[in-house]
């Protein structure tokens, strides 16, 4: 619990120092989510954490970001998430296609990493972490190598954060089409996607490009419908009740809160369009944007305050070139995909 109080300070703090000093000064490189990270990988860092907040920064980590989300439904209706998801799809699937197929090559060149490989690519083709952990139970990975595959996404993932905003910004010129979709199939983790797309909105005023982040990476999560069936049934040793029970553990349900948000904005607005009651109910849409800004905000501040520099060290070459290597020829693929196919 202290530790959940603890990232809201640190967020409040962060947005009250932006509000009052750097959006006065017109420092445009820098944003309220992007300190929300660096703040919490400085502290974590260089200071001494009480041991009594890490159970409250893991859940606000991991809970208050997929609230966060869930609540991002509102943005979108129903209608427009099957419009992006629909124009999405193709560069998604090519990716899920293209990773699974490198890392079957990897694995023969370096067969004694096979593990590392496997989780790996699941983290970067699917959902990063997330993926990596729901996946290690059915590839019984010891947990030296779940540790450094966790490692080399996160670092991973967050150097593209930081990195993918301007990137993108300079490859497809603000198109939000091609930016969101871009950070929502490149970046691995959800949280770190949700972050680069607050980014990119914050310095380029291009709020659209939230939306359409965030459709594609929950898109692209769902790919584990098709994955953990398949490691499911392998692991359940053809046990129905197991395999689907290990399905419905394993699937993100955050994503079915943010389908029910969007359908929930879609009736809402069809039925207060002509309505009186259409200013509270545009009242409302906004509390949950705000709601839903604050929660993700201090999910990035928890997610900062995860950050070991120091397990740099401790990766190991092979596995972070491996991971270096997919995250590259994902990189590049999709920039020739989204150029080619997204509009």
């Amino acid at each position: 619990m202290f530790g959940i109080f603890f990232c809201i300070g640190v967020f409040i703090s962060i947005y009250l120092l932006f509000i009052f000093l750097i959006n006065p000064l017109g420092i445009s490189f820098l944003s309220v989510s992007m300190l929300c990270i660096i703040t919490g990988i400085f502290i974590n860092n260089f200071t001494n954490l009480s041991p009594k907040l890490n159970s409250g920064i893991q859940f606000s980590k991991k809970n208050l970001l997929q609230i966060g989300i869930v609540f991002l439904g509102v943005r979108l209706s129903f209608y427009e998430v099957g419009e992006l998801g629909l124009i999405a799809l193709p560069i998604i699937l090519i990716t899920f296609m293209t990773v699974l197929f490198l890392s079957y090559f990897l694995i023969k060149y370096y067969s004694s990493q096979k593990n590392i490989i496997t989780l790996i690519a699941i983290g970067t083709a699917i959902c990063g972490i997330t993926a990596i952990l729901t996946s290690a139970p059915f590839t019984k990975a010891r947990d030296n190598e779940i540790a450094y595959a966790t490692f080399v996404i996160s670092i991973i993932g967050t150097i593209a954060l930081f990195i993918y905003p301007y990137l993108s910004h300079e490859i497809f010129t603000n198109n939000s089409h091609q930016v969101g979709i871009f950070l929502g199939t490149s970046i691995h983790d959800t949280s770190q996607v949700i972050a680069s797309s607050f980014i990119y909105a914050t310095h380029y005023d291009n709020i659209e490009v939230i939306n359409i982040a965030t459709v594609t990476k929950l898109l692209r999560n769902s790919f584990l419908i098709i994955l953990i069936p398949m490691l499911a049934w392998k692991y359940s040793n053809l046990n129905k009740s197991n395999f689907y029970q290990n399905v419905q553990i394993a699937f993100p349900k955050f994503i079915i809160g943010f389908l029910l948000f969007s359908i929930m904005r879609s009736l809402g607005d069809f039925y207060f369009i002509n309505s009186y009651s259409l200013e509270y109910w545009d009242i409302l849409l906004q509390f949950f944007n705000i709601l839903s800004f604050i929660l993700l905000n201090t999910a990035l501040v928890a997610l900062g305050l995860s950050v070991e520099l120091k397990s740099i060290k401790k990766i190991g070459f092979k596995p972070l070139y491996i991971g270096l290597v997919i995250s590259l020829m994902v990189l590049l693929m999709n920039i020739l995909l989204i150029k080619s196919l997204i509009i």
